[in-house]
């Protein structure tokens, strides 16, 4: 009587204690398995000093995070915390239940499981990878934790996790008899995939001992290791090989990786034959291969702890690097790449799809449960049949150059009269060549010519202005036609003076002697109105004719003196060429985002018409229109070459009926 009342007196304190806990009833569920997430309490101990007795404590027990959502499992990535996790459960039959609560991540390196007595004690079982796989009350590669709860009861069971590497709990609680089909199908599974696994290994250790070809060497290395890592992601290497193993457990995941990943390299650098395919890639291979050896040094020299970021890392980095082996091998259309390829990509999905399952992403079932083993299964046996198809493409090779050396025997006959049909090819290629320079001078001396031609008639003008205005003023005296030669005179004298601005710039720019050389900051208002414009608008016709965008706190980073070419060609060019009273726009704005200023220059199109777009930049060109006004030909050319020289660019835009030159310099 006393023992049902110290029972009855323990069921309420849980009861008002842990109100917002949610209960599982573990009598009333008829599914195979049950997910136990939503139904932990979780207690983060990042020190990993708390004790059971400590969580009894009414601080520490209001510190449990309750109403997780409803995955498959808890994840808290690489972190040195431990984690406390409670989990209420009730029994409303009135017959005691059996159930099988089951951890299934055999890299947990510390479980303890704590369990309640009649007398309101807990009784613990410490276990876990560090721990003798003795240490585990039910002998399986997970850890699984048998309860048995009294007839109308709610029990409060706990358990403290904490990994050296990524901690991942997921859980479920099983009936006994699900348990027991659920563990003989798992293990059939496993023993397929490992027997498979030995069959390869040992047909491709009497194929090397046959043909004594060190590539099947390297892929039994490959596949062992395969096998070895998948033993211990799954529990299998603890509960076979070494079950009394203890404090270097730990790293056995990882330095198994490390050598999977070595191993690998080196039959992809065989298969491949990545030092004739890809020379630098085989050397960021070999870079790699010493990456995962001093990996394996730094686990066997210093804590796990330590080096665990840097190492998933790299590890990180390496499936990218067997794609871009693979990708670059396929391109060079090497046959062994097709296979080798498929195999890693099946081998990849797999792993993929196991950590979507993770993730609870994918559902879970046999395939995503064992989609590593599948993945690696196939993976290789592709590569095995990459090996026989190597094999058969040697033999092959073999027999096309037996019959090479035949047919070379046959044709040495034939090998001089090819040199010396080769020779006369080179002998024709030399003549064409040489006429073809030939006419490259020919070329040049008659744009030498052209353009002397153009400069003497661009030059007749302005000197037949200055002869005419000179004599009038010898003629006459009177001052207001005087004053009206003068102008002509200085009107023509400016002309002749900007045609030998223009050829002295076009020499210094293919001299290269037309660079920046002062860059400074100015207003726009100041690369407008420099002298060097005062003939484009003190004309009275084309004072009205500019009209201005131009947001007043503009100013520019170059040099003022190419700036100023550069407008005074454009302004030039768009004032010559538009109708004679239409407007010229000049635009210019800032764009902050690519840190560049904008000048745009707009004009109508006059009688000359549009040129033509891909020749507009070329030095000398006019259009067949063009050839009635004043012109050398340089000037579009020039601005391009200097806006070059600026680090900038110039465009042409055609907007049909207007035509935009578009100046980009950087700030």
């Amino acid at each position: 009587m006393l023992k049902l009342l110290i029972l009855f007196f323990l069921q309420v304190g849980i009861t008002n204690a842990f109100a917002e806990d949610n209960v599982l009833d573990v009598s009333k569920f008829n599914q195979d398995a049950v997910s136990l997430t939503q139904y932990f309490a979780v207690l983060e101990d990042p020190t990993t000093t708390l004790t059971f007795t400590d969580l009894q404590l009414p601080e520490n027990s209001t510190r449990f995070k309750t109403h997780l959502p409803p995955d498959e499992t808890l994840n808290y990535g690489f972190s040195s915390a431990a984690y406390w996790l409670r989990l209420p459960l009730k029994n409303s039959s009135d017959k005691p239940v059996e159930r099988m609560l089951e951890i299934s991540d055999a890299i947990l390196s510390n479980v303890d499981f704590y369990t309640p007595n009649f007398d309101g004690t807990y009784s613990s079982i410490q276990t876990g990878l560090r721990l003798p796989f003795s240490t585990r009350p039910y002998k399986n590669r997970y850890f699984v934790f048998p309860i048995v709860l009294p007839a109308n009861s709610t029990q409060l069971f706990y358990l403290r996790i904490r990994s050296i590497t990524s901690t991942r709990i997921p859980t479920k609680l099983w009936t006994t008899q699900d348990f027991r089909i659920h563990e003989r199908n798992d293990y059939q599974i496993q023993a397929l995939y490992f027997g498979m696994a030995t069959t390869m290994l040992l047909f491709n250790l009497l194929l090397f001992l046959l043909l004594r070809d060190a590539i099947y060497l390297r892929y039994i290395n490959s596949c062992f290791f395969i096998a070895l890592t998948v033993s211990a992601q799954n529990g299998l290497f603890k509960e076979f090989l070494f079950p009394d193993s203890t404090f270097w457990i730990d790293k056995t995941m990882p330095m198994l990786g490390a050598g999977l990943v070595i191993t690998f390299l080196f039959f992809m650098r065989s298969m491949l034959n990545t030092k004739i395919v890809t020379p630098i890639i085989d050397r960021v291979i070999k870079m790699f291969i010493a990456f995962y050896l001093l990996i394996i040094f730094a686990l066997i020299t210093v804590p796990l702890q330590m080096p665990v970021i840097p190492i998933a890392t790299i590890y990180l980095l390496t499936p990218p690097l067997f794609f871009i082996i693979c990708l670059t091998c396929v391109l060079k259309k090497q046959r062994n790449a097709y296979i080798f390829s498929f195999a890693f990509f099946v081998f990849v999905v797999g792993t993929a799809t196991h950590m979507l399952k993770n993730f609870t992403a994918l559902p879970t079932n046999i395939f995503t449960t064992n989609s590593v083993q599948i993945g690696s299964a196939i993976e290789m046996i592709l590569m095995a049949i990459a090996l026989a198809d190597r094999y058969k493409t040697i033999r092959l090779e073999k027999e096309n150059m037996q019959q090479l050396l035949v047919e070379t025997l046959k044709s040495s006959e034939q090998i001089l009269e090819s040199k010396v049909l080769e020779r006369t090819n080179e002998l024709e290629t030399a003549r064409q060549q040489l006429e073809l320079l030939v006419e490259k001078k020919r070329q040049h001396s008659i744009e030498k010519s052209h353009f002397l031609a153009m400069l003497t008639h661009e030059l007749k003008s302005p000197i037949a202005t200055i002869e005419f205005a000179a004599q009038n003023i010898e003629r006459t005296q009177d001052a207001q036609i005087n004053e009206l030669s003068l102008k002509h005179i200085q009107a023509a004298a400016h002309d002749m003076s900007i045609i030998t601005e223009r050829c002295l710039q076009a020499d210094k720019l293919e001299q290269a002697a037309l660079s920046p050389t002062n860059i400074t900051t100015f207003s726009f208002d100041m690369l407008l109105y420099d002298r060097r414009f005062q003939g484009l608008w003190l004309k009275p016709e084309n004072a009205t004719r500019l009209q201005f965008d131009i947001s007043e706190q503009i100013s520019i980073t170059s040099d003022v003196l190419l700036c100023q070419i550069i407008m005074s060609n454009l302004l030039e060019n768009a004032l010559k060429y538009s109708p004679a009273k239409s407007v010229v726009l000049i635009s210019a704005n800032y764009n902050a985002q690519q840190s560049v200023l904008l000048i745009s220059v707009f004009n109508e199109v006059g009688k000359a018409g549009k040129p033509d777009a891909e020749k507009i930049f070329e030095k000398y060109y006019r259009s067949r229109n063009a050839q009635r006004f004043r012109g050398t030909g340089l000037g579009l050319w020039l601005v391009q070459g200097i806006a070059m020289q600026l680090g900038g660019r110039i465009e042409y835009i055609d907007h049909n009926d207007k035509v935009e030159f578009q100046l980009c310099l950087p700030q």
